[in-house]
């Protein structure tokens, strides 16, 4: 959903039940991705596997709740940046950590042209108090912003 004139060149996929593990590797290419702004073109980071929060607020909530299904999800995604372009600036590296799971995000210069994001998003399966729901909505708020991040190129001159 975030990414228009999607292409699949190549798609990959494991499915080990003993590990209960799920493996997907896609090559993916889109035209028209970024937004020009000027000579800087604005793309985010993580465009293939965004987590966007959508739990209400609830002030008064009375009852417990459950996450019936934790995950882990796991993503390293390589970036190409053309030669006409340099990079101004990425996403800092983030690392949150609450009661209900794990989010962490690392930028790391493969070359001068490349870029790889690295993303690990863990939810803890539990049963919760009615007053931790504000605490976990705020945790997924800030993976969903963060899950948002953009990266800034600009165009040589």
């Amino acid at each position: 959903d975030n990414i228009n004139n999607l292409k699949i060149s190549n798609l990959n996929f494991s499915n080990d039940k003993q590990k209960i593990e799920f493996t997907e590797n896609a090559t993916l290419s889109a035209e028209n991705y970024g937004q020009i702004s000027g000579s800087n073109l604005i793309f985010n980071v993580n465009a293939y596997n965004q987590y966007s929060s959508n739990l209400k607020r609830i002030r008064t909530r009375k009852t417990p709740f459950e996450i019936q299904r934790g995950f882990v999800d796991t993503d390293e995604i390589e970036i190409k940046i053309p030669n006409n372009f340099s990079i101004e600036s990425v996403p800092e590296n983030v690392e949150l950590k609450s009661k209900f799971g794990t989010y962490q995000t690392k930028i790391s210069k493969k070359d001068a042209q490349t870029i790889i994001f690295h993303r690990i998003f863990f939810i803890k399966k539990s049963l919760y108090k009615s007053t931790e729901y504000e605490e976990y909505r705020l945790f997924l708020e800030q993976v969903s912003r963060n899950d948002n991040a953009k990266i800034v190129l600009t165009k040589k001159p």
